[in-house]
């Protein structure tokens, strides 16, 4: 079991975590390869929003949805390889996730459509795609999120 101490809303909150709810990225995140063991975490009242938090470096988390969600037409291609690597056969049994990012105008998030988490939920296992001519990027607009440039946080919630 794993405590971790979390503040996402003003209010100091106290989590367990067993185990079995650790989703591994063997090689870590792009540009983190020591960020390599999660939690996901999901909030009734958030429908479709969950947090990645990292078990390595509990000072990181990542708001993360479905990219679907954000880009009903949205296609990853995943390789054979980047699926067996999470043990995984068939890119239909995989678990896509995008990070989220805040600005500095509330109103404006958007989402890292480039770089797809895909997770195998039965293995916990999870790795992190860098698609290669794609029409997508690391800053797509949320279709709610409008309003100007802001500075960025990589980490929101």
């Amino acid at each position: 079991m794993i405590t971790l101490e979390v503040n996402y809303t003003g209010t100091p909150e106290t989590l367990h975590i067993a185990e079995e709810e650790i989703i591994t990225f063997p090689q870590g995140l792009v540009g983190c390869a020591d960020w390599r063991r999660f939690v996901l975490l999901s909030d009734d009242e958030a429908p479709g929003l969950h947090i990645l938090h990292c078990l390595d470096d509990p000072d990181i988390h990542f708001l993360v949805t479905d990219p679907m969600l954000v880009e009903p037409a949205y296609r990853a291609a995943i390789s054979a390889e980047e699926l067996r690597r999470i043990g995984l056969r068939r890119p239909e049994d995989a678990v896509l996730l995008c990070i989220l990012t805040t600005h500095a105008n509330p109103m404006r998030v958007t989402a890292n459509l480039l770089g797809p988490l895909v997770l195998n939920p039965a293995a916990r296992l999870g790795i992190q795609l860098v698609l290669v001519d794609s029409p997508y990027s690391t800053r797509h607009p949320l279709p709610m999120a409008g309003g100007a440039e802001g500075e960025a946080s990589p980490c929101s919630y």
